[in-house]
């Protein structure tokens, strides 16, 4: 067992509070992230791999519990692109003899949830804003047009107080058919 006050993931995403459970062996493993906090929300999951026929077999389980997007997404000139609590429950496996091998397998399911959300440089008036400078100055041109809808888009942010989705994973791409929006 290992328990970690921090476990840095990756560049900018760092478990806290991490309680670990490690079964490992001469032909693979088990990680079971039992416990851990990410920005405030809660993080468990697991993940096994084995080597078989030649070729590393992986499959797991991921739960994110109210994790705040702004500590899982990009940040334009240190601006969250996307904020809200994010709940979601992904179960996947993939078998390859190489990294790529492994992510062009990937297969899954998983849901999401967004609680109190909002995308940042995604004004909902954008297109309304537009219309009425077109309208304003016919002979505006295409360059001001999409000068003055880029400006309009990054100006404002589209809220919302939740976004419900279940998706699937196939051949390492992610399909929502249904993302609903209220």
């Amino acid at each position: 067992d290992v328990a970690a006050d921090r476990l840095v993931v990756s560049e900018g995403i760092t478990l806290n509070r991490a309680d670990i459970g490690l079964n490992l062996g001469a032909a693979g493993g088990v990680i079971d992230l039992r416990s851990a906090t990410l920005g405030g929300g809660n993080v468990r999951g697991t993940v096994s791999a084995e080597l078989r026929d030649g070729q590393a077999v992986v499959a797991g389980t991921v739960f994110l519990e109210e994790v705040p997007l702004p500590t899982l997404v990009w940040r334009p000139d240190d601006q969250p692109a996307a904020e809200g609590d994010l709940t979601l429950t992904v179960q996947f496996n993939a078998a390859g003899r190489s990294p790529a091998g492994i992510v062009a397998s990937l297969n899954g399911e998983g849901t999401m949830a967004i609680n109190r959300g909002a995308f940042g440089f995604m004004n909902p008036e954008a297109f309304a804003l537009t219309t009425a400078l077109v309208d304003a100055n016919p002979n505006i041109g295409e360059i001001g047009l999409r000068d003055a809808f880029a400006g309009f888009l990054d100006a404002g942010r589209f809220q919302f107080p939740e976004a419900n989705a279940t998706f699937s994973i196939a051949g390492g791409f992610v399909n929502a058919p249904r993302v609903i929006v209220e």
